[in-house]
Formats: structure tokens, sequence, C-alpha cells
């Protein structure tokens, strides 16, 4: 017994543990979009899984019955590079093998049993790490892991703190997903279906079809001013020196900075591999080939060789092109040029090889003024959401040992 009335309890003690699986994918029909099927990849560091790459049908869940989770269910990954990452469910759902979730009996509250597992992380990690050359915590080991555990009730007060702080994180996602929803749809209305302020209806020709009079057709390499592979460096275990931004770190168009570590280099190799504003950063390798994001405000970083990094003469153009590459039809380009069966790669002329039409500097002028103010506003809300987990991370081991009494 702990003082305060706080308790060790293995994870088994505390609800039913369940390892996923996959169904058959040689059954189509298994797969479909009603019930989340929750792998490593979906966990990109929010408490909560909202969506996931894949879904399975009703068929495919019937073939995993014994791995249904229910919403609250707290799921941990146990296997290779993702280990110690950790979601909660928010619907029924289904994890791969590469995860072992607690589904809690009623006298637990699930949000505790979330913060207690994310205190105990690393040495999840820490000891998978010595088992085999690929680091794995079968349902055995992961079920006899410790959590100090007090009565109900202050479990609740306790998740409380901890959730609210969340809470805000996610809205500030949220919202900026609208932000960026916003800015796609101007961006559609303008660029795509040719509706932007002065225009005339004029048209020219081109290899596209008919274009604004006045607009250019080309390759994006034709318009950038420098593209550049990144740097050969591991990261440190230290917080010293500029950030590493890595393919791991973009998930969707965002940077996390706060989860990007630190990496030890020359000056030189600073000034050489500096990430600067509206710069645009894209994965050239791995199941990540064609993720990129556009770079705003980010502290001192640079980016890893994996990355390529291309960079324009003038914001507005970089601003268009980072907004062109979230849609559908570059990832749909990056579909059909990826090489490498079980490495999908590409290289920086491939990946820049996209066609894009460069409307007339005047109008990409207004469109700047418009979504800089938008990526503005999302920056800021990136800088709150870090600010927000800084303050989780500090409470989280505190509350999570009766540090601080609530």
């Amino acid at each position: 017994m702990i003082a305060g009335g706080w308790k060790p309890l293995k994870i088994g003690e505390i609800g039913r543990v369940v390892t996923g699986k996959t169904p058959s994918t040689h059954i189509l029909e298994n797969f479909g979009d009603k019930y989340p099927f929750i792998t490593p990849r979906d966990m990109t560091g929010k408490k909560r899984i909202s969506d996931t790459e894949r879904y399975l049908s009703e068929k495919g869940k019937i073939s995993v019955k014994n791995c249904l989770l229910p919403a609250n269910a707290i799921c941990v990954s146990c296997i290779g590079s993702d280990m110690g990452k950790v979601v909660m469910t928010s619907q029924d759902s289904i994890t791969n093998q590469q995860l072992n979730s607690v589904v809690c009996s009623d006298s637990f509250n699930p949000d505790f049993v979330y913060y207690s597992i994310i205190k105990i992380s690393d040495e999840l990690r820490n000891a998978a790490h010595h088992s085999t050359a690929v680091p794995i915590l079968n349902k055995s080991a992961f079920s006899d892991f410790e959590i100090d555990v007090p009565d109900l009730p202050t479990q609740t007060r306790i998740a409380a703190i901890l959730s609210a702080l969340d809470d805000k994180i996610e809205m500030n996602r949220q919202t900026n997903a609208t932000l960026e929803a916003i800015a796609q749809a101007i961006f559609k209305e303008w660029f795509v279906d040719f509706r932007f302020p002065g225009a005339t209806g004029e048209m020219q020709d081109c290899e596209l079809g008919p274009i604004p009079k006045g607009w250019q057709h080309g390759k994006i390499k034709d318009f950038t001013k420098r593209i550049q592979y990144g740097l050969t460096q591991s990261a440190s275990i230290e917080e010293i020196g500029p950030h590493f931004l890595r393919i791991t770190d973009i998930q969707k168009g965002r940077i996390n900075w706060k989860s990007v570590p630190y990496c030890l280099v020359d000056k030189k190799d600073i000034e050489k591999y500096k990430i600067e504003n509206y710069d645009i950063v894209i994965a050239r390798t791995g199941a990540s080939t064609g993720e990129n994001a556009l770079v705003v405000n980010s502290p001192e970083s640079v980016f890893a060789s994996y990355l390529i990094r291309i960079q324009f003469e003038q914001p507005e153009l970089a601003l268009y092109v980072g907004k062109l590459l979230r849609r559908k039809q570059y990832f749909e380009f990056i579909d059909s040029i990826k090489s490498g069966s079980a490495q999908p790669n590409a290289n920086a002329q491939q990946l820049t090889d996209f066609d894009i039409l460069l409307p007339t500097i005047d109008i990409l002028k207004e469109y700047f003024v418009i979504i800089e103010q938008v990526e503005q506003l999302k920056a800021e809300h990136q800088v709150s959401s870090t600010t927000l987990a800084q303050i989780r991370d500090i409470l989280l081991p505190k509350l999570m040992s009766g540090g601080i009494e609530v």
C-alpha cells in the first residue's frame, strides 16, 4: 500500500486485456467503413482515436469478434519502433495484433488508466527492448506491469484535470482542421473553378485544357528556387541543438514540434539545412512517401535525409504550392510514381514533377493576404497546444503518484 490510500495493481487486474487481430486481407469484404481498425500509424499523439486509415465491415468485425473493443478502451502499441504509444477508443473498434488494449472494469476510471499507462510508457519500451531484436511486449508481459491506483473518486478528479488540458488541445486541433478546410475551399474556388477576384472569363489553351489568360502551366520543379535533400544525422536524447525534423513528425500536413527531437550538429550544417519560414518539406521514402507540410513559424530546426525541402522566391508562391500539395490530386500522383515494393520511395525530381497552374502574381498576393492570416492562426493554436501539453506533462507524474492532492 502506498501512502494516501494508493496501491499498486497489475494492468491485468484493472480490466480485460485484449490483443488485436487483423482479419484476412484476402477477403475484401472484411474491410469497409463501419468500425475503426486501429494500427500504430493511426496513433498520432491525440488522446482519442477519431479516424483511422482503414475500417472494418460488419463481416470483418464478426471475423475477429473476440477482439472487439468498446468506447473508452485504452490501446497500447506493444511491438517495434512505435512501442509505448497510447490512445483511447471513441467507439466500437478493433486493433491489429501490434496493440494490447485494456477494457476497464467498473472500479476504474478509463481516463485515469490512460494517463497511468502514459506515465509508464518509457518502462514499457525499455522492457520490450530487452526481450528480442524486435522489441515486443506480449499480452502476458503487458498484463503484469503495475500502475498505482487510488480510490475511484480520486481517479475521477485526477482524470478531470488532465482531460481538461487534452480537451483544449483537441479543440485547437479541430479548429485548425476547420481553418484548413476554409483555406482549401477558397483554393478550389479561385484556382480550380477559376472564380477568383477580378476573373474576366478570358481563357487560353494549354496542355491541361483552357486556363485563365495570363496564367502559366508547368511542373513544381520549374518554379522552385531550391530543391534539397536533408541531413544525414541521428537525433539526440538531449535537448540540445536545433530540432531534427523527421518523416514521423509530419502527420496529415501538420508538424507536432513537441515530439520533434533535437540533434547535435555543427554550425555549418545548421546554416545549410536550417528550415525557413514557408519551406515545404516532403517525405521521400516509406509508407509516408509524399506526405508533406508547409512550415510556418517553426523553432530552430534542420531536416532529416529522408525528407526533401523545396523553396520558392516568393512566399505567395510557396503558400499556394503548399495548399496544392494537400489536395487529393497530389497524393494520387504520388501513388502513381512510388517505386520499390518493400520500401516505397521517390526521388526529389519525381516528387516535384507534378503539373501545376501558376496564377498571376497579383492573384497570388490576394490569396496570400487571406490565407497567411489563417496560417498564423493555426500556428498560434499549435503553440497554445504545445504549451498545454507541457503543462500536462509536468502535472501528470505528480498527479499520478499522489504527489499533488486533489
